[in-house]
């Protein structure tokens, strides 16, 4: 403000030089009729020149309340000219002119008014002087401070009081504001700080908090914050706060996928946000058109790179704002735009942290899956050798021999001796094609030969091959569903996945324990599970085994050679995805395991 408005100390101060002045004047006045020929009755006069030059509005009172004197100032923040009749009221009729209110709108009575408690001896001053609201004579609404002080004669006795009056309106006002716009930014800074912490709040959360607090500080009607993609200016409302949620909904759909030059033609203005420039904007733009509202837009630039805008309503149209108003503006815009970069900065460094791990871990992983492909390749390729090297050496002690008695056990001897090399050699092309079988999974190339076929052929032939294979095991199978069971897939892979259960089923029960298979139609799906009472699985596990290289650990198998490389499952699942079933499994530690897929059955086979 142009006019500051003085303390109420330089008040009281300027009082006491004016009385010592008037004191000095006296003295002189006295020291002068003492000469010969002065006119005394000039003393009234200088009295009331002096009185009337005061710029403090003041008011001289009797011991009983009534208005002795008023200087011009006192008249003119009173607008007394309006009521001449004011000044030969009674006290409380003059109060209930005025309207006198305290600072929490309430009426006060004369009995409890300043120039009564002055007339009781009360001095007002510094911190014991009173703001009132009052209604001038001439239909203003004013703040004012009273400062007062009682008058003594010279035997100590209560002559009257005098006041001084000062118009606080904007000072008050502006302290007001200064003091809630200082608690606004102490809820911004507990805001920043709370989401700068190990469980920060989500970006669009901190900025929504900030939008409304920046609504206090600013003094606008609503706030809008637009991100603006860099590259291609494309806007994306975040949080707009102080309107509807209509109108919310209308702005949103406004702005969303548009771009900056779709609401700013002119190419100065533009220019002006890139530089960092704010800008007014009236209604006659086509945004502003369309929301009829005044707007400040604000920049949010970070590195010299514009990323945003705060749009500030001021209804209708803008008010005069002052410049350190706008740059109040400019610094909130700027903490929006830390805010942003911040959370650019963490979210790139939680995805750096993330690939970090993800690389170790997968590191990890390929160092454990070389180590158990290395072991499981070498264990057959041990037992294939070991076997044909003793075949060899018996089968050159047969040729050496003259016992004709021996030969046919001898041959039986090697004989099996090969087959055992032989069910290796398919132990070995098993992991071989497992592992061909992932890396067509990972480069999204494995073939399926879909054809017509029935589901319950494809699961006698696998539970026989397996029977075949394993003919000391008990392998119950239970069909409960009519003689064919139509589905559209590739047969040889359904089977892969049937063996891939059956086989894990038989690896990790006992030998002596059984092993079922059951087929059935449920819903529109024929559902195949393979169920054993093995050692389980715990419930933390059965969502991992479907991993690749993922293997349960602390379960080992219970006959058989090695545990695989963890990629069964994982082709399984792929396998029957592509099918367009589902897989699953249903485990309780100590008690074995279920593991089942479904497949959408198809029209009947053709005949």
């Amino acid at each position: 403000m142009e006019n500051v408005v003085q303390t109420e100390q330089s008040l009281l101060e300027e009082l006491d030089r004016l009385r010592t002045r008037v004191a000095e004047l006296e003295r002189a006045e006295k020291e002068r009729q003492l000469l010969p020929g002065h006119p005394q009755n000039n003393r009234p006069e200088l009295e009331m020149t002096i009185f009337e030059a005061l710029t403090e509005a003041v008011a001289v009172y009797d011991c009983q309340g009534n208005i002795v004197r008023i200087n011009a100032a006192f008249r003119q923040l009173l607008g007394v000219d309006a009521q001449p009749e004011y000044t030969n009221k009674p006290l409380e009729e003059r109060f209930a002119l005025l309207n006198i209110r305290t600072l929490h709108g309430q009426f006060l009575h004369a009995a409890y008014g300043p120039v009564t408690r002055i007339l009781q001896g009360a001095v007002l001053k510094d911190e014991s002087s009173t703001d009132l609201f009052i209604s001038t004579l001439d239909q203003r609404e004013l703040l004012i401070n009273i400062s007062g002080t009682p008058i003594y004669n010279e035997h100590g006795y209560l002559q009257g009081a005098v006041i001084i009056c000062r118009d606080v309106t904007m000072q008050r006002k502006l302290e007001r504001r200064t003091k809630e716009m200082l608690h606004a930014l102490l809820a911004m800074a507990e805001v920043l700080v709370q989401g700068a912490g190990p469980d920060h709040s989500p970006v669009k959360l901190v900025i929504q908090r900030l939008a409304k607090l920046s609504r206090r500080i600013l003094h606008c009607h609503s706030a809008t914050i637009t991100l603006v993609e860099p590259d291609t200016e494309r806007l994306c409302p975040l949080v707009i706060t102080g309107v509807m949620p209509a109108e919310k909904q209308y702005l949103h759909a406004l702005l969303a996928d548009t771009h900056l030059n779709d609401h700013l033609v002119d190419k100065q203005q533009l220019e002006a946000l890139r530089a960092g420039r704010p800008l007014r904007i009236d209604i006659t733009q086509p945004l502003w058109q369309e929301t009829g509202s005044a707007s400040l837009l604000i920049p949010m630039r970070v590195r010299a790179q514009l990323v945003g805008l705060l749009a500030l309503d001021y209804g209708k149209e803008i008010r005069n704002l002052s410049g350190v108003e706008i740059m109040l503006a400019e610094s909130v815009s700027k903490l929006f735009a830390l805010v942003l970069e911040r959370e650019r900065l963490l979210q790139e460094r939680a995805e750096s942290k993330a690939n970090e791990l993800a690389l170790l871990q997968a590191n990890r992983r390929m160092d454990e899956f070389l180590s158990i492909a290395s072991h499981e390749l070498r264990t057959p390729l041990t037992t294939i050798k070991g076997n044909i090297q003793l075949a060899k050496r018996r089968l050159r002690a047969l040729l050496q021999t003259n016992e004709p008695g021996n030969f046919t056990d001898r041959l039986h001897q090697i004989q099996d001796l090969l087959s055992r090399a032989e069910r290796q050699v398919h132990t070995q092309n098993r992991l071989v094609s497992d592992l061909l079988d992932v890396s067509r999974i990972q480069a999204n190339q494995l073939d399926l030969h879909i054809a017509h076929c029935d589901l319950t052929s494809i699961v006698h032939e696998v539970v026989e091959d397996q029977r075949t294979a394993f003919p000391q095991r008990n392998i119950s199978l239970h069909i409960a569903a009519g003689p064919e069971i139509p589905v559209m897939g590739d047969a040889d892979r359904i089977s892969q996945v049937i063996a891939n259960y059956l086989i894990n089923a038989l690896k990790y029960s006992a030998a002596t324990q059984p092993v079922e298979v059951s087929l059935e139609v449920h819903e529109g799906y024929g559902r195949i599970s393979v169920h054993d009472k093995g050692p389980g699985i715990a419930e933390e596990e059965l969502k991992r085994l479907w991993q690749r290289f993922y293997r349960v650990p602390g379960i080992k198998p219970q006959h058989g050679q090695g545990t695989g490389l963890g990629l069964g499952l994982h082709i399984c699942r792929t396998i029957i995805e592509q099918h367009h079933g589902e897989v699953g499994v249903e485990s309780i530690p100590g008690k074995g395991s279920t593991f089942w897929f479904t497949l959408p059955l198809a029209s009947p086979l053709p005949g």
